[in-house]
This record gives structure tokens, sequence and C-alpha cells, in this order.
């Protein structure tokens, strides 16, 4: 095919005429994928939301897998995060969960205070201390997580 070539500052190879080239493949699951996240770690790791309650993480550079979480009860996990320190969930019944990053530790299960609201989307800060979670009825809501293990 055509030449690639990098262009300064960039990890990308590019075409000849300056556009990404054709994406590396990291993996191929039977299973229908769900949300894709990206662990700021080094080595990068990758946060594959697969079939009810499982998630796969796997090493964004050697395309291993690292370790597989698994939600109790396998519940749909409608929204994750990551920070290089902790991965959230937000569990279909409206439950939040805060998990280890690296490993399949749950370390705290958190309460947005009302039971008719659900969270729908999450982000984590800068420096991965506080998540955001935004819920079906257009709730914002911030947690201080500072003071969970890491």
């Amino acid at each position: 095919m055509g030449e690639e070539s990098w262009h300064e500052g960039d990890r990308q190879p590019r075409d000849p005429r300056g556009r990404p080239a054709s994406p590396q493949r990291l993996a191929t699951t039977k299973s229908t994928l769900g949300t894709l996240t990206f662990v700021p770690t080094t080595p990068p790791l990758l946060a594959v939301r697969l079939r009810r309650g499982k998630v796969q993480l796997l090493d964004a550079q050697t395309h291993s897998e690292v370790t597989t979480f698994f939600v109790k009860g396998k519940t749909a996990i409608v929204a994750m995060a990551a920070s290089p320190n902790h991965l959230a969930f937000a569990l279909q019944g409206g439950a939040l969960e805060v998990w280890t990053a690296t490993s399949p530790r749950r370390l705290d299960r958190l309460d947005l205070g009302s039971p008719h609201d659900r969270p729908v989307s999450l982000a984590f800060s800068a420096k991965g201390d506080k998540l955001a979670v935004g819920t079906s009825r257009g709730q914002i809501s911030i947690f201080d997580l500072s003071g969970l293990a890491r």
C-alpha cells in the first residue's frame, strides 16, 4: 500500500496525504462491545465493557489481557470512567461503584441520595481525586475520592 510517515510530535503513522494510517487492531472478541475508556497508566490500559457486569482490562501496547472485572450480580454497566488509580462504573439499577484501576477490587459504592435518579455519565478530574456523575434527571454531582485507597 502507500508509504507511511510520522509527523513530528505525533505517534500515529500518517499516509502520504497526512491522514492517519490504518488503525492497529488491539483485540477481537465474540462478545458485543460496549463502552471503551483508556486508563491513564504507564503502560496505557484500555477498559472494555463486554457483556453484563464484565469489564476486561487490556494492555494497549502488548495487546494482552491484564485482568477482568466482574460486577456482582452481572448487573449491566451503563457508563464507566477511568483515572490513574480508579475505575468507576454506573450500574443499570442506579448504583455507582469505584474500583482500583488495575486490579478487580471494589473500593466503594456511592449513593446519589435519590432512589429515583440513575447515573448515566461519569468523568474523573485531571488529578483523579474527584468523580463527576450526571444523572437521568439532569443532576450533576461531584464526589471527592481523595480518601479512597488506591
